[in-house]
């Protein structure tokens, strides 16, 4: 066997120890999540819980129903706990091969990414959830209907608003890679300022209740987002450009 192939032998075994190691940490993070599940459950639920009407409740229509919500918020809680562990070990993995500024910038990179994933989770929690479901319950209380959220629905939806959220703040670091792998210039980004300023507002439309207020407490932060971006690829493309001559 020649040196090329034992040496990716043994890349190739050492990325299935990391990906098994990876996996053995999520699910030994799903099992905690589980037993813990009946209090991820009611914080992540709190938002419409604290506001339910005097006659609301929470209701579950099958057997298993509570049981495989709870399945549910340990696999997604423990995906969320875990993901910087899982990052560090694939990021050991490549460390190697980078040089040692490629290895601060990649540092920095998994840094922004994760706060801003973790960010957007905690202001779609925090500030949207609450005025969706205020809104909701709003419109029913001149009503006699009475409110009886379904476990498995109330979850699903919070739980995909949380990562949906997520994944929106990660629009300056998707600017910025783009600027740094050459497909787009911060020029082009500043003249898309003013569509982007209404997409931003449509976006918030298809994500929130119908009422202005809501829209702008989402659209404002997105397009806060798009600046930022925009800041960063400016910085970016001018580490890349090359020096101008004196």
């Amino acid at each position: 066997m020649t040196t090329q192939a034992q040496n990716l032998l043994s890349h190739l075994t050492e990325l299935r120890q990391r990906i098994l190691k990876s996996i053995l940490i999520y699910v030994v993070f799903v099992l905690v999540g589980f037993y813990f599940a009946p209090e991820i459950y009611t914080f992540i639920t709190e938002p419409l819980r604290i506001i339910l009407p005097e006659k609301s409740f929470f209701i579950a229509t099958h057997p298993f129903e509570t049981w495989i919500s709870y399945l549910k918020v340990s696999l997604v809680a423990a995906l969320f706990a875990a993901l910087p562990l899982i990052i560090g070990i694939i990021w050991r993995f490549v460390s190697p091969g980078l040089y040692k500024n490629e290895k601060v910038k990649s540092l920095i990179l998994i840094f922004a990414m994760c706060t801003l994933f973790y960010g957007g989770a905690v202001f779609g929690y925090r500030v949207i959830l609450p005025y969706i479901f205020d809104f909701l319950i709003e419109i029913i209380k001149p009503t006699d209907i009475v409110f009886l959220p379904q476990v498995k629905d109330v979850l699903s939806f919070s739980l995909k608003m949380l990562v949906a959220f997520g994944i929106l703040f990660e629009l300056p670091i998707l600017m910025t890679l783009a600027t740094a792998f050459g497909f787009i210039t911060p020029q082009r980004f500043f003249k898309w300022q003013g569509y982007v300023f209404v997409i931003c507002f449509v976006v918030s439309a298809f994500l929130t209740p119908p009422d202005v207020v809501s829209q702008i407490i989402l659209g404002i932060p997105l397009f806060i987002l798009y600046e930022l971006g925009m800041l960063s690829s400016a910085v970016v493309y001018k580490l890349k450009s090359p020096s101008e001559p004196s």
